[in-house]
């Protein structure tokens, strides 16, 4: 059986790149994560970037209040 990985919803900024086979490094608050080596980066826009490493999803928004609204979405069905 496949394990399922977290989902990380954060509001934080990378400190370099993130490139896949590379460990991410971010900031939030003034403090530095370093995550697994990256094996996948699904969507990367100028405010969000969505990553994947082998043990978790990381959703990173720059914007203040970033999944309030997302939050109030209804949610959508998941694939069998």
């Amino acid at each position: 059986m496949k394990a399922v990985k977290r989902t990380e919803n954060l509001n934080s900024r990378p400190v370099r790149p993130i490139c896949v086979g590379k460990s991410a490094v971010l900031t939030k608050n003034g403090t530095l994560y370093r995550t697994f080596p990256v094996i996948a980066l699904h969507q990367c826009t100028s405010d969000y970037i969505h990553f994947e490493t082998q043990d978790a999803h990381y959703h990173l928004s720059f914007s203040p209040y970033p999944f309030a609204t997302a939050a109030m979405q209804a949610p959508l069905p998941l694939a069998a």
